[in-house]
């Protein structure tokens, strides 16, 4: 398909690179595949696993103590509050980074693989201030962005961004998807008895859900949209001034 190639990177890699790269490649992905798993394990698994052997949730001490102490049922509402909050900065920002970073490294193992690509350079790091993990002064290299520009390569590219510099916006849509899925948990766990009383969660759980995706859905295309204005990352994304070249992608 064809792609547009930016002409900073255009000089061709030498022959130990152009044998090195699918290596190096292969082990970003690693590694990033790695932490994935391990944010959607902490994040999505660790709380059903945790719950599981405490059997109902409603017998449970915390929840006995909040009833009893107006004080510590106060607390309790406040981390309720909360935690949606947290739940979708690991959403917004820890899932989708590390994802990206992973598929990313992924499809340059494949262009390294690909003879279409021997004559240039594949990626590219950038120095970034403000990225996740709030402002660093002497600056945050930013790697694995795509020297040429496909539609694969855009999308992934979007979502990179997304992660790393999620935005009010996306950020406030990812709450929703923690909080759909927190729901979920505590209704599950609970648990809701009565076919009308789970059925009702069920609902209400799939509701959050798809509202959140969708929420999620619009920010990350109106985003996409407002690259070229000055948004997050927009650098990053075919503009004008790039050189556009004919190439195919597998």
């Amino acid at each position: 398909m064809a792609g547009s190639l930016k002409t900073r990177n255009q000089s061709a890699p030498s022959s130990f690179l152009l044998l090195a790269r699918p290596f190096g490649y292969a082990l970003c992905a690693l590694i990033w595949l790695v932490l994935f798993l391990v944010v959607i394990g902490m994040s999505l698994v660790a709380f059903p696993l945790a719950f599981a052997d405490m059997g109902p949730l409603r017998d449970s001490r915390g929840v006995a103590n909040a009833l009893a102490d107006p004080s510590e049922g106060l607390a309790a509402i406040v981390v309720l509050l909360l935690l949606p909050l947290l739940w979708g900065g690991i959403f917004a920002f820890l899932l989708v980074a590390t994802g990206a970073m992973a598929a990313l490294s992924v499809m340059f193992i494949a262009r390294a693989l690909n003879g279409n690509y021997a004559g240039e350079k594949l990626s590219y790091s950038t120095n970034e201030t403000d990225v996740m993990g709030g402002p660093s002064p002497g600056g945050v290299a930013m790697s694995l962005q795509p020297v040429r520009s496909t539609p694969v390569s855009d999308f992934l590219i979007r979502a990179y961004w997304a992660g790393w510099k999620p935005g009010v916006k996306l950020y406030l849509a990812a709450s929703i998807l923690g909080a759909g899925y927190l729901f979920t948990i505590a209704w599950v766990f609970w648990p809701a008895e009565g076919w009308f009383w789970q059925l009702l969660c069920l609902v209400i759980s799939l509701g959050l859900a798809a509202w959140g995706a969708w929420r999620y859905k619009v920010a990350f295309v109106e985003r996409g949209k407002a690259s070229s204005q000055g948004d997050p990352g927009a650098s990053s994304l075919p503009t004008a001034s790039t050189q556009s070249i004919t190439s195919s992608e597998k």
